[in-house]
């Protein structure tokens, strides 16, 4: 999912700031419990069916969202339950035509109303096969918890028949940790340490963990699948902007581009002014929109995006959980001291401290001061010294390496 937005931005089919309004457009209650990368999957299916790519209709196929033929009805006096709203599809803001109230509910079928259209797929264009509209009868003590009413009082609701099941079928939800949107948590120390695990363990770790598949996921997997379909971006594409990544991960170049501004006066002037123009004397391709900002004696930079969480992952490898999390991004412009003090970076009282809130139009680095004691290290004995915290400011470089002779 990281690679796609490159790789589509570059065939014309995506644009940055449609891609934000398409994520913005998600209802606030499922935008705060959406992860980062599913939302992407949404706003990428999105304005992908906007620009005539691919159809609604190809698209709920893809999900297996087209109905099939009605073959069982119900009955008058038969015992149904209400499903919960269709999480199947979520990823897009729905049409419900069954109030939410009676969700998960158990009722009586009163009689059947005919045949109609399923308004819920209709509203999308998509082909609707005509299902059965029941009048189910309820209870209203079994509907309300605390109904002061007769025992014997009820509520008829019309309701169609891809709602009704006579088991409880209702979609489990995967529960997620919210957010405390008042007051956002704080950093663990875990999320930022220098100390890494392999690889392919973390992974697996983080797959074990995910739990049952989400709407989102789904709607990525079939998303791909379907990009692949209509040769809108092919696997070996796809593959070599992943292996990309990869090597900037690996290796990013912001590395080479902080210690050349350590070792030489002259390209540290150079890159301050015109980082691309600085990575040209290093044959290396530097964007244009990056802008250079020095950590001094007196002045220490740290970057944040409070809009999206815009990042340079082609100087700095992959953007951390963290740096994209709501508690890194709303605080960091009102309590910087406070934040930094949690990644363990102490900020004397004499030193200023200069936010820079990113946007998608520019991108930054910092370079951090160079640690004392290593005049005369070579440029890989340096760049040990460089992480990705220090070159997004939340950190120092590294000084506590003792050179091997």
């Amino acid at each position: 999912m990281d690679t796609l937005p490159g790789l589509l931005e570059s065939k014309g089919l995506l644009n940055l700031h449609a891609f934000r309004r398409w994520i913005e457009s998600l209802e606030p209650s499922v935008y705060a419990h959406t992860p980062y990368y599913e939302k992407w999957a949404y706003s990428m299916t999105n304005m992908l069916m906007e620009r005539g790519v691919f159809t609604q209709q190809e698209l709920d196929a893809k999900l297996g969202l087209l109905e099939e033929k009605i073959t069982e009805t119900f009955k008058p006096g038969d015992k149904v339950f209400v499903r919960h709203e269709n999480y199947s599809t979520r990823w897009r803001k729905p049409h419900l035509r069954t109030p939410g109230y009676i969700f998960t509910k158990s009722g009586i079928i009163e009689r059947v109303c005919g045949y109609y259209s399923n308004p819920e797929t209709a509203a999308f264009n998509t082909p609707s096969i005509p299902c059965p509209l029941y009048r189910v009868r309820f209870l209203q003590i079994d509907v309300w918890e605390h109904y002061p009413g007769s025992p014997t009082d009820t509520i008829d609701i019309e309701i169609t028949h891809h709602w009704l099941s006579l088991q409880d079928e209702s979609v489990k939800i995967v529960n997620r940790p919210q957010e405390n949107s008042k007051e956002p948590s704080k950093h663990t120390h875990e999320e930022h340490s220098h100390v890494h695990s392999d690889l392919s363990k973390v992974e697996q770790k983080a797959i074990d963990a995910e739990g049952e598949e989400s709407p989102f996921q789904y709607l990525a997997k079939k998303l791909l699948e379907l990009i692949i379909e209509k040769n809108i971006l092919t696997i070996p594409e796809i593959t070599k902007k992943i292996e990309l990544l990869d090597k900037v991960t690996e290796e990013p170049i912001g590395k080479l581009l902080v210690v050349h501004a350590w070792t030489n006066p002259e390209f540290r002037k150079i890159i301050l002014q015109n980082p691309a123009e600085a990575g040209t004397l290093l044959g290396l391709q530097v964007p244009k929109n990056i802008i250079a900002v020095e950590n001094t004696d007196l002045v220490h930079n740290v970057i944040v995006c409070t809009l999206c969480s815009c990042y340079p992952k082609y100087l700095l490898g992959r953007s951390p959980a963290w740096y994209k999390s709501r508690s890194y991004r709303a605080r960091t412009v009102y309590e910087p001291r406070r934040v930094l003090l949690e990644f363990g970076t102490v900020i004397p009282d004499n030193v200023s401290i200069r936010v820079h809130d990113s946007t998608a139009e520019m991108r930054y680095i910092v370079i951090p001061k160079r640690p004392a004691g290593t005049e005369g290290w070579t440029v890989d004995e340096l760049k040990k010294l460089v992480t990705r915290d220090s070159m997004i400011g939340v950190s120092e470089a590294i000084s506590h390496i003792i050179k091997k002779e």
